[in-house]
């Protein structure tokens, strides 16, 4: 077969005056600049992802040598696999509607283009570059959590969630994870042996640990736990050493067996089984008033029954007392006050009276008044709060059937709709712009008790995905986020596999591809880790 022509022997080539315009070693220069603003960009900075993602492009193309380039992405099979999941995406907007939404949508997916082709036609960096890169990314990291440290400790945070003033909690504490993962790992591999900078990067990788907990974040810090148990199992198995395999793989199965009893203690300690005469229940205050008792509403909290012992004029008037707060307002999370009081004297057995009111402390007012409604699920321990939260999502559904506001159950309502989407259209989906109306219809024929402002679309990626493009869609997806690692790198290398999996769970329970930040954290590593050439591994 005739080999292709290089650019070089074109007619008309385009490569001797870009090569006069800017040299190569001002290419390469850009080259890697792109790529450390798109690293800093990810964790802090819209502006700086967009900046690098620009120079980067920009570059690509005034470098020249498209016929070189065109050759080495031909042959480069698992760039081109990876390219597949915006071609899906291109295909859906011949049977979308809605082209606005649909052309958004591209945008926002960009990198899944720009990323693959551009690295995978570059040179790869020289191990000191490749390792300032990821760096540069832990030190973006470490910024913003001191950031968010400062806005905890200086503003009047209402909701945790808030203190991520760059990007959302959720996907900053993605990027939290895999920079945990990339200093142990440069730890492991002894990058910096000065004894002063392993302290230094040991140091930060406990502090992000416990800025995990600060974030509150429950999704990042199950994806954390998920992936490190993952990596064990994984390299346990495939460890030579038996001992070595014992070992990982012992502390792979442990790690979950204990987190399952841990829970499992928790649950009993916050939804305990108690007995309750309710045919023997007082009728008056110890002021004389009398209690309202709601016996047939069962719900619970702590195992105390909420609606009995209520007398609810002498609760508000006790309160006003004790706080600034109205007791028919809302508390700083923006939830009815009163409903939080009710739910957290029940929580400590209280009576819902002045002498129960009267048992709280100042500090367990100030809990209250920030929307703690459970006298044992405050605090920064977010896996016992986040528990709390879960139960009483559920008690409540029991009893209102409206998931509305309750984050668990809201998602259990986004799935059964995006399934039911996926039944009307199971071949090739709604399309590309179609997705947001397909939901928005499809809540109305089931006649959803959500709330409209909470009509939301998947909170699952796959099924995001499996919903606009049909099953068709979803095996192109599939093929290309797990070929690539196959074809590129058999041996999974730690850094790609800790990132990998990261960004396998978090696409479990968020659309993690349809925001700026989300789909340039995982075009941007996947590449990186992946589609570049690994010049950093042949090199000493």
């Amino acid at each position: 077969m005739t080999p292709l022509p290089t650019s070089a022997c074109l007619p008309f080539s385009l490569d001797p005056l870009l090569a006069m315009i800017l040299p190569q070693a001002a290419h390469r220069t850009i080259f890697l600049g792109g790529i450390v603003l798109l690293a800093a960009g990810i964790p802090t900075s819209h502006f700086l992802m967009s900046v690098g993602g620009l120079a980067l492009s920009a570059n690509w193309l005034a470098e020249g040598g498209y016929v070189r380039k065109f050759r080495t992405l031909t042959v480069h099979r698992a760039a081109l696999a990876f390219l597949a999941i915006y071609l899906i995406h291109v295909l859906g907007m011949i049977y979308t509607a809605d082209w606005a939404f649909g052309m958004k949508d591209l945008r926002i997916k960009l990198p899944f283009l720009a990323l693959p082709v551009i690295f995978g036609t570059s040179e790869g960096l020289r191990p000191k570059e490749y390792r300032m890169v990821l760096m540069v990314f832990v030190a973006a990291v470490i910024f913003g959590s001191l950031r968010s440290l400062w806005e905890l400790l200086t503003a009047q945070v209402t909701d945790v969630r808030q203190i991520s003033v760059f990007i959302s909690h959720i996907r900053f504490s993605l990027s939290v994870c895999l920079a945990i993962f990339i200093l142990g790992y440069s730890l492991h591999q002894d990058w910096y042996p000065a004894r002063a900078v392993r302290g230094l990067q040991f140091l930060l990788l406990l502090w992000l640990g416990v800025f995990l907990f600060l974030l509150q974040s429950f999704t990042g810090l199950m994806v954390m736990g998920a992936t490190l148990v993952l990596l064990l199992l994984f390299y346990g198995w495939r460890a030579e050493s038996l001992r070595r395999r014992m070992l990982l793989t012992g502390l792979g199965l442990l790690l979950p067996l204990l987190t399952v009893i841990y829970v499992y203690s928790l649950v009993r300690v916050v939804h305990p089984d108690r007995e309750v005469d309710f045919s023997a229940l007082e009728d008056r205050t110890a002021l004389g008033n009398l209690y309202h008792h709601d016996t047939l509403n069962r719900q619970t909290v702590n195992g105390y029954p909420i609606w009995i012992y209520l007398a609810e004029e002498e609760m508000k008037e006790a309160w006003a007392e004790r706080s600034a707060m109205a007791f028919d307002g809302k508390d700083n999370k923006g939830h009815d006050l009163r409903d939080i009081l009710i739910r957290y004297l029940s929580s400590k057995g209280l009576r819902k009276d002045a002498a129960g009111l009267a048992q709280l402390s100042d500090e367990e007012i100030r809990l209250i008044e920030n929307g703690v409604g459970n006298a044992r699920c405050g605090g920064y321990n977010v896996i016992r709060s986040r528990i709390c939260k879960i139960l009483w999502e559920y008690e409540t559904y029991k009893w209102t059937g409206d998931p509305s506001g309750h984050s668990v159950l809201m998602r259990w309502e986004y799935w059964n709709t995006a399934w039911g989407i996926i039944r009307g259209h199971p071949v090739l989906g709604v399309g590309t712009g179609d997705l947001k109306q397909a939901f928005a219809r499809q809540y109305e024929l089931m006649g959803s008790t959500l709330d409209p402002k909470w009509r939301l679309r998947s909170h699952n990626q796959y099924l995001a995905v499996f919903a606009a493009f049909g099953l068709l869609g979803l095996l192109i997806f599939l093929g290309g986020l797990f070929l690539p690692p196959r074809w590129r790198r058999p041996e999974m290398p730690f850094l790609f596999a800790s990132f990998f999996i990261i960004a396998l769970l978090s696409m479990v329970s968020e659309d993690t591809m349809e925001s700026q930040a989300g789909a340039t954290f995982i075009a941007f590593f996947y590449s990186y880790l992946l589609l570049l050439p690994a010049q950093h591994e042949r090199e000493t």
